[in-house]
């Protein structure tokens, strides 16, 4: 079975793993700020990158229109984008995987970019 291309390659000017570490560092910030004995585990915060890489993979694998929007722009425009993305993905794997954490101060806020 043939494995399909990565479309984050080493070629390419997006590095999802480094905005994902940089996602989960600001979640991580803002949550444990309010509840500061709380942290997360380094394994914990490797799932959540690899949660997020993966997603950001298969959803440009899926949709063409998504992946143009984050490949296909200039500038930093398709890393803002996908920054909001993965904000808004960490938000709902958060509020499966850690339900009490839904109700820290900020959670729609950093789901929505505001923070």
């Amino acid at each position: 079975m043939a494995t399909k291309k990565r479309i984050f390659d080493e070629n390419c000017a997006i590095i999802p793993e480094v905005v994902a570490d940089s996602v989960v560092s600001e979640a991580s910030n803002l949550f444990f700020s309010v509840t500061p004995k709380r942290t997360w585990s380094p394994s914990a915060r490797a799932a959540m990158i690899a949660h997020l890489t993966d997603h950001a993979e298969a959803t440009c694998q899926a949709n063409a229109t998504f992946k143009k929007s984050i490949l296909g722009t200039r500038g930093n425009a398709g890393r803002d984008r996908l920054y909001m993305w993965m904000r808004h993905w960490l938000a709902s794997y958060l509020a499966k995987k850690h339900p009490d954490i839904r109700s820290a101060l900020g959670f729609v806020g950093f789901a929505n970019g505001q923070y």
